[in-house]
């Protein structure tokens, strides 16, 4: 006969294990929004608000010690952060982030001087007065234009790429990947959406940007050990902050 090794185990030893994955991805205590709903299944209060209600976060203090937030709830709300400068350059900036931030403002300016949708036809004729190191940006500046899109729609499109869109991991691949979750997880269908690639940018930037709705953590931060859930509902939440998804 085989020895049975959990004869040798003492006392409380799966408090010591790494937990299931099944225990990662499901916490039956927190309440959420019923099926059936647009927003069924994420978090909730139970109250009959539209925005994502998270549960409460346990910060570990440089001393070793558990501090738990002065609150149950945080409740998201506000708009992606941009920070950019009031007027886009005619020459070509020298940083990434300033490229992209005069981007960003060509593609609000020409949303403010169009009557409807804006095409690529009418971004190339906009952008062409501007400076000609625009016209090789034009798919991406015309995206961020994009009106907001179902998940539905969103997720369809990654079979498709196109110039000026990135696929995008609605829970961060890097966090979830160092975290245990597996590739097909991950990369599966249901966390992927294509997205204007300024957008992405700004998502990724909110990200790693303190917010006090975070109790003045980073949502990256924030995020850290949190389960497959809670980190896809601040993932969605930040598509709809973005415009990318529709409330």
């Amino acid at each position: 006969m085989r020895p049975n090794s959990k004869l040798w185990l003492q006392p409380n030893q799966r408090l010591w294990l790494k937990p299931s994955y099944e225990e990662r991805k499901y916490s039956p205590d927190q309440p959420r929004v019923p099926s059936g709903n647009p927003d069924g299944g994420q978090w909730t209060d139970g109250s009959a608000g539209n925005g994502i209600v998270l549960p409460e976060i346990v910060i570990t203090a440089d001393d070793g010690s558990d501090e738990t937030d002065s609150f149950n709830f945080v409740q998201l709300a506000g708009d992606i952060p941009v920070g950019d400068s009031p007027e886009p350059p005619k020459e070509e900036p020298s940083t990434s982030a300033k490229r992209t931030s005069a981007l960003k403002l060509v593609a609000r300016a020409l949303a403010n001087a169009a009557d409807s949708a804006v095409t690529v036809v009418e971004t190339t004729a906009f952008v062409a007065k501007l400076g000609s190191w625009y016209l090789s940006r034009v798919a991406e500046i015309a995206s961020y234009n994009d009106p907001p899109r179902s998940l539905d729609d969103l997720q369809e499109a990654v079979s498709t790429p196109a110039p000026g869109y990135d696929i995008h991991h609605i829970v961060e691949q890097t966090q979830a990947e160092a975290e245990g979750y597996p590739r097909e997880l991950i990369d599966g269908s249901d966390n992927l959406v294509r997205i204007p690639r300024l957008k992405h940018q700004e998502i990724n930037g909110w990200y790693q940007t303190k917010n006090e709705n975070f109790s003045g953590l980073t949502p990256r931060r924030y995020l850290s050990g949190r389960n497959w859930d809670v980190k896809r509902a601040v993932g969605l939440e930040a598509l709809r902050l973005s415009g990318v998804l529709k409330p």
